[in-house]
């Protein structure tokens, strides 16, 4: 199998999303605490989700100018990561510092 499949999370593409998402969350806790972190220790969770969706449009930019992908698909999954990203930037910018 090509190299580009075998991605740490991969085998969750079987689960519901929500299941999914719960599943990588464990795993990443369970990291952290194998680290001695027993708590969360990263920056204001919206804040962390803003920056992972900036990295999910970057990933699907890369996507869209592939072949083996349907960029029709990837080009709706752009603008719903946009409204996700500006959502997200929204509520941030109602955090009380």
């Amino acid at each position: 199998m090509n190299a580009e499949f075998k991605t740490e999370h991969a085998d969750l593409l079987s689960l519901d999303p929500f299941p999914a998402v719960q599943e990588k969350w464990k795993r990443g806790r369970a990291a952290f605490e194998a680290e001695g972190h027993a708590e969360y220790t990263g920056g204001h969770p919206l804040l962390e989700a803003y920056e992972e969706a900036l990295d999910l449009g970057a990933y699907l930019m890369l996507a869209m100018n592939r072949n083996d992908v349907d960029r029709d698909l990837c080009e709706r999954l752009m603008m719903e990561t946009l409204n996700l990203i500006q959502g997200v930037q929204t509520a941030a910018k109602h955090i009380e510092k």
